[in-house]
């Protein structure tokens, strides 16, 4: 899989091929509009789920606020907004679990208020909160120039940082992944 602006120059589309050069790249997403596309802010635009069959990626291809999609990739269904459609809000990072669910963290309950979510890489299941309540002012935020959220290698938990007991003191916390319901495929 590959970024770039092969049909229309300062879009950036998201295209899968195969490696021995056997095919031509398929284009996974929709036409966006001029100068829109695939990119990350905190981490990579794209990744692959645990069991290879999806892409999740972040795009600006419906509004000007980047959110989250999956598709397969295969091509065969459109990508699907994992995140809240429709709500106007930004979603800045993003990864994927070895459990088959995708955690972000994004402005989705109010502007500039970024808090931690988790949702099935499929659909099967509703998204779910997973930082909690906050101080006044308080959001996952980076601590310096990294990521704000890092998931344990076994998909059980997440750590994130935020400043979630006093604003603008950022500490680490640690989320649970594995009660959270699994999706089946």
């Amino acid at each position: 899989a590959f970024i770039a602006d092969r049909e229309v120059d300062r879009r950036a589309d998201l295209h899968l091929a195969p490696l021995d050069g056997s095919q031509p790249p398929l284009r996974l997403n929709p036409p966006f509009l001029l100068e829109r596309g695939i990119a990350g802010e905190r981490g990579p635009g794209f990744l692959f789920t645990a069991d290879g069959t999806r892409i999740v990626y972040r795009a600006d291809q419906v509004t000007d606020l980047y959110t989250l999609f999956s598709v397969p990739v295969d091509g065969s269904a459109p990508p699907t907004e994992l995140t809240f459609p429709g709500t106007g809000r930004d979603v800045v990072e993003f990864a994927v679990t070895s459990t088959g669910r995708v955690v972000f963290t994004g402005d989705l309950r109010a502007d500039n208020g970024f808090e931690l979510f988790s949702a099935p890489d499929d659909l099967s299941a509703p998204k779910v909160l997973l930082s909690g309540t906050f101080v006044a002012g308080g959001d996952v935020v980076s601590a310096g120039s990294g990521p704000s959220l890092r998931v344990e290698a076994d998909g059980a938990h997440v750590v994130f940082s935020a400043d979630k007991l006093v604003n603008e003191h950022v500490e680490l916390f640690r989320a649970a992944l594995a009660r959270l319901p699994r999706p089946t495929f």
